[in-house]
């Protein structure tokens, strides 16, 4: 990095540095001698951010040694998060296959751009990256700002029960590859329901951000709607079918002690009569 920023650098006798400096013009050639050729978007945007906020205010679209460092990690990162074109047939594909509720409600159309688009900023709307095992995605009771997809590995879903010193931890699932997590907080605003951990070393996942929902939602504004649509009638066959668990439990406890009929029976199908039990929506 050094030799190649001596290269391009320039002395300038306000801006003292061993080094020199180098002025943004020359910034896009360093970067591809390094072997990070920008496309002509990422370059503009480059260029401007460096002029927009520069590393000394009084000397605007230069940056000393220090700074193109900073410089080149950012576009480093950039580059080796993006998908390449291989990756992003196979993220539509696992997408297309998937059977979550929210991918089923797209077209092939608003899967791809989920893929494929830009923010204002220019940047990658879905990035790809590697974890460890062990590393804590998205942590339960936070704000959703972006949703994922496991394109290999594992991860475990926790999921903590009450509060304070009560509080338990379970495992309520694994997740393998091919699923998809994080949507319903995204595009409903709730707190994250569980907790995601990656459960296998090197494990891959797409990460999709707010932004690229934004835009989807901006296109579509009934999918917000659709989608809670879903998890209403999800969540009500749930209260449902738990609610027949109990009902049947009850049933058979008084079977077994002899009892049945009577006041006690008309006590406990009112308990559990539709019309008395509360609407919740989680």
């Amino acid at each position: 990095l050094q030799k190649v920023f001596e290269a391009y650098a320039v002395p300038l006798r306000e801006w003292r540095t061993e080094h020199g400096v180098m002025h943004v013009d020359k910034l896009l050639d360093a970067l591809e001698e390094l072997g990070l050729p920008l496309e002509s978007s990422q370059a503009t945007r480059l260029v401007n951010e460096v002029k927009q906020n520069p590393q000394r205010a009084e000397h605007p679209g230069y940056l000393d040694l220090t700074g193109f460092k900073v410089t080149f990690k950012a576009c480093y990162e950039e580059l080796m998060t993006s998908p390449s074109l291989e990756m992003k047939q196979r993220l539509v594909t696992i997408m297309e296959q998937s059977k979550n509720p929210f991918l089923k409600l797209l077209s092939t159309d608003e899967k791809q751009q989920l893929i494929e688009g830009r923010g204002p900023d220019g940047r990658n709307v879905c990035v790809c990256k590697k974890f460890t095992k062990g590393t804590v995605l998205v942590q339960q009771g936070e704000e959703g700002n972006s949703m994922f997809i496991v394109i290999d590995g594992q991860l475990s879903v926790v999921v903590t029960f009450g509060t304070g010193a009560d509080a338990t931890q379970k495992e309520v699932a694994k997740l393998p590859a091919g699923a998809v997590m994080g949507e319903m907080s995204l595009v409903l605003g709730k707190p994250r329901s569980a907790t995601c951990v990656v459960f296998s070393d090197g494990a891959s996942l797409a990460e999709i951000t707010r932004t690229a929902m934004v835009k989807l939602l901006d296109a579509r504004p009934s999918l917000a709607k659709e989608l809670e649509d879903l998890v209403l009638v999800k969540e009500n066959k749930n209260y449902l079918a738990a609610d027949n668990a109990a009902a049947m439990a009850a049933y058979r406890q008084r079977g077994a002690g002899g009892g049945g009929g009577g006041k006690g029976e008309d006590n406990g199908e009112e308990a559990h009569s539709p019309n008395s039990r509360p609407f919740s929506r989680g």
